[in-house]
């Protein structure tokens, strides 16, 4: 992709320009006055979303931090696996990855690996753009077979493509976000599933503002490494304040409707709602104490699904799709 500042549509249409962001290659989707900004060289993550105004994804962190693996930032694809795995030692298929030989596996303070392989410089290929009126769609792709340092971890051939469509919602002072991954299984081995994000939002106001809304859902009962036990909780909808609360906490969806899927982050004059959709069994909450930033994660499987097996898998020629939605609402 050419770095160089142009408009690849025009409107009235939603509009993609190609552009650079901190030295990087970038494509910024525009319907309105919403915006997204997704980096084609970094594996299509996700460093701007916003409303006008109101911007709910930015870095706060340097974006140069992506390529050396940083999964705290933006909205990144946590690929092939998402959250942590229990060892380095996977049996893949009947074939044994030993993830201590791979610079590519980030790892969580106990030195567990983490969020997959996925991210750093993993350039994706822009294969289409399509717009309509008040909406625009980028689709991307990368063909695993042809990336040896992917197929090292996870030696199956597949193709993975990604789409970001941005559109406005009627009668609202709204926009959604619908990004969907596309697994198509190339070879003659079943492919497993396992992926996930790391979506990072906030909102303009003071963190002391900012309310969580929690559907039903199911919490994992983890071990002392964050892993599940394999029991579960039944909690109920919530509407807490946040304040000071941290989480770190895995649910199971309970339903399909999205009133029981729904994770929203909300101020005075700001939503921000989370819809895990077809494809996501399971979302992570994450909540540090700082910064002032707020991740709802859909995920495939729970963590360290590769390892016991508890994941999806893809059947030869056949396809598996996830899609999740962000909607950010100005209602003030």
């Amino acid at each position: 992709m050419s770095p160089t500042d142009r408009h690849l549509t025009e409107p009235p249409h939603g509009s993609v320009r190609a552009h650079v962001v901190a030295g990087e290659a970038a494509l910024t989707l525009a319907v309105g006055d919403a915006t997204c900004t997704v980096l084609p060289e970094l594996a299509m993550v996700g460093v701007g979303l916003g409303l006008g105004e109101v911007v709910v994804v930015s870095p706060h962190r340097a974006i140069s931090d992506l390529e050396r693996g940083a999964h705290t930032l933006g909205i990144p694809l946590l690929y092939p696996w998402a959250n942590r795995l229990g060892g380095d030692t996977v049996d893949l298929g009947g074939t044994t990855v030993d993830l201590t030989q791979s610079p590519m596996v980030s790892r969580d303070p106990a030195g567990l690996p983490m969020h997959g392989t996925m991210l750093g410089r993993r350039p994706f290929d822009v294969r289409s753009v399509e717009t309509a009126p008040g909406s625009v769609l980028v689709r991307s792709g990368i063909d695993m077979t042809a990336h040896p340092a992917l197929w090292s971890t996870f030696p199956y051939e597949h193709d993975l493509e990604v789409t970001h469509e941005l559109s406005l919602v009627d009668e609202l002072r709204a926009v959604a976000l619908v990004v969907s991954v596309t697994v198509h299984a190339t070879g003659d081995r079943p492919v497993p599933v396992s992926f996930g994000w790391h979506p990072y939002f906030h909102l303009p106001s003071e963190r002391s503002a900012w309310r969580l809304q929690l559907p039903e859902r199911q919490a994992l009962v983890l071990d002392d490494r964050m892993l599940p036990t394999g029991d579960t909780e039944d909690l109920p909808a919530e509407d807490v304040t946040l304040g000071d609360r941290t989480y770190d906490d895995a649910y199971r969806l309970v339903g399909t409707a999205a009133e029981l899927r729904t994770f929203t982050l909300t101020d005075d004059g700001t939503s921000v709602r989370v819809v895990p959709g077809e494809g996501y069994a399971f979302t992570q909450l994450y909540v540090p104490e700082a910064p002032d930033v707020v991740a709802i994660e859909p995920m495939v499987a729970a963590a360290d699904a590769l390892v016991s097996g508890a994941h999806p898998t893809v059947a030869p020629g056949e396809r598996y799709r996830a899609t999740f939605v962000v909607e950010v609402e100005d209602h003030r």
